[in-house]
């Protein structure tokens, strides 16, 4: 299965409104195998939770996880997770709540690890 670790894939990062109680602005962020993550979700997810495509990086599966990877392990360690309010949203669980630095942090980081491949 060496192979795969070089197919082509897609790391994504989307802000999206939670329809919950307080309305929260998240980000979502993720791997898909499209080329255009927003092929990922349903026309009428991208409206509903008014979903904004921030980050498309492609590049070899084995480095798109490495970037989705990066971007859990700060997550977990900041304790960034929270679960989006809609069960049946795919990714529900890769939602965290961040600040605008922190966010510009990752993406510069992201687009960092892609540029030394």
């Amino acid at each position: 299965m060496k192979w795969t670790a070089d197919v082509p894939n897609t790391f994504y990062v989307f802000s999206l409104i939670d329809p919950g109680e307080t309305q929260t602005i998240l980000i979502k962020f993720g791997r898909t195998q499209n080329v255009d993550p927003l092929k990922r979700y349903p026309t009428a997810e991208l409206k509903q939770y008014q979903m904004k495509l921030l980050l498309n990086l492609r590049g070899k599966l084995i480095l798109m996880t490495q970037i989705e990877n990066y971007w859990k392990e700060q997550a977990k360690l900041n304790k960034w997770f929270v679960e989006f309010s809609q069960k049946d949203f795919h990714g529900k669980t890769e939602c965290i709540k961040i600040d605008d630095n922190q966010l510009e942090q990752l993406i510069q980081t992201s687009k960092q690890m892609a540029q030394q491949s």
